[in-house]
Parts: structure tokens; C-alpha cells; sequence
């Protein structure tokens, strides 16, 4: 009878220890279930002025995406949606748009923006992105600007040469004068414009514009 009460106290002790680490084996897949072994923190930039550009400045770690922040870290001013590398600089702003270190930079036309009238009796509305020939109703978006010249799309409801590209030329520019001369009209391309010989020469006024006189303008 000892025998026998030895023999089931074995017994039960053990089924006893069965159950219990089967138990603590459950537990610790749950728990490993629970946390993302596999889990990579990155760090996250936030883009408080939704421009696509991270501020440096304020991050945080994460395995994944969190609202508001971007993988991006080169924005220099998050506080403006306008300012990021690369930005196109906006005139008469007094921000800094595309990170160089200078303000305004708009190349001509920052000095021949206003209303002008050609010695030919044509008339011009010179903006930050467009030149509208008020005369015949010709309006050219402004692609490009340099510190002598800008490159336009045509309007696609100009009465001639719609959507079709213009390089617009200006010397002797002071405050209430310029000369222009419109030495391409009708270009298939940008790129064409840009890789085309460019037929002005400012110091002939008289035939210096493709073989025609330049425009005397003057602030209206």
C-alpha cells in the first residue's frame, strides 16, 4: 500500500509539472507574438508645413510612418510651405524660397515688372510669371527667367503661334526704360530655345534683333 501511494504521488507531481510548464510555454509565445522581434526604428522628420521637406530639427524614432513626419530632413524653413531646397524663388516675397542665401532673386523681372508701351504703340503688363501683350491679346507664361531674357509657353488662346514656346530678350534696362527684341515666337520646345543660337545683339540697336530693330519700351 506504501508502494502504491509512492507510485501516485510520482504520478501526480509530474503530470503536475507537465501542466505547469506548458502553461509558462504558452505565456512566452504570446508575449513573443505581442513584440515585434523584427521591428527596424527609423528616424522620422516632421513636415510641419506639408511641402514634402523634413525638418531636421524635430524627429522621432519609429518602426513605422507616423502622421506628419517623412523620411526627409532638408527643410530649412518648415514654418512655410513656399520655402524648401529648390523651391522657384516668388519675387518681392522677402523669403529666401529655394535655400541659397538670397532673397528675391527673380533675375529681370524683378526690375521690368509693371506696364509698358513699345515705340511701336504696343503695350505690355510685365508680371512675376507672365507677359500679357495688351494690344493684341497675346499672353506668354513665363517659364524661365535670367538676368537678361525669359522663355514662355505661348497661352493656348493666343491668336497666333498658341502653345507654342517664346523667348522674350531685354537690354539697357533702367527704371522707366528698356529695349526688347522677341527673337523667337513660334518654338516647338523649351529645349529647342535653350539649345538654339540666339540671334540678338544688344549692341545694335538698329538691326541687332534677328536682322530688325530692337523695341525702345518705356514705363506707361
Amino acid at each position: 500500500m506504501k508502494k502504491m501511494k509512492t507510485i501516485y504521488l510520482t504520478l501526480v507531481c509530474t503530470i503536475g509539472m507537465v501542466g505547469f510548464n506548458s502553461c509558462s510555454s504558452d505565456d512566452d509565445n504570446k508575449n513573443d507574438d505581442d513584440y515585434d522581434v523584427g521591428c527596424t526604428e527609423l528616424t522620422w522628420y516632421q513636415d510641419g508645413d506639408q511641402d514634402g521637406f523634413g525638418d531636421p530639427n524635430n524627429s522621432q524614432l519609429s518602426c513605422t510612418q507616423p502622421t506628419g513626419y517623412i523620411s526627409d530632413n532638408t527643410d530649412f524653413d518648415d514654418a512655410n510651405a513656399t520655402a524648401y531646397p529648390g523651391a522657384d524663388e516668388l519675387c518681392d516675397d522677402g523669403i529666401d524660397n529655394n535655400g541659397n542665401g538670397v532673397v528675391d532673386e527673380c533675375g529681370v523681372l524683378s526690375q521690368i515688372s509693371g506696364t509698358w508701351t513699345t515705340n511701336f504703340g504696343v503695350s505690355y503688363t510685365i508680371t512675376n510669371s507672365t507677359i500679357i501683350e495688351t494690344t493684341n491679346n497675346y499672353t506668354y507664361h513665363i517659364l524661365v527667367s535670367e538676368s537678361n531674357y525669359v522663355i514662355c509657353l505661348n497661352d493656348a488662346s493666343n491668336p497666333f503661334n498658341a502653345d507654342l514656346y517664346s523667348k522674350f530678350v531685354f537690354t539697357n534696362i533702367e527704371t522707366n526704360t528698356f529695349n526688347l527684341c522677341q527673337p523667337f515666337y513660334d518654338s516647338e520646345s523649351q529645349e529647342f530655345i535653350e539649345n538654339a543660337t540666339d540671334p540678338t545683339n544688344p549692341d545694335d540697336l538698329d538691326a541687332g534683333c534677328g536682322g530688325f530693330a530692337w523695341s525702345l519700351v518705356t514705363r506707361d
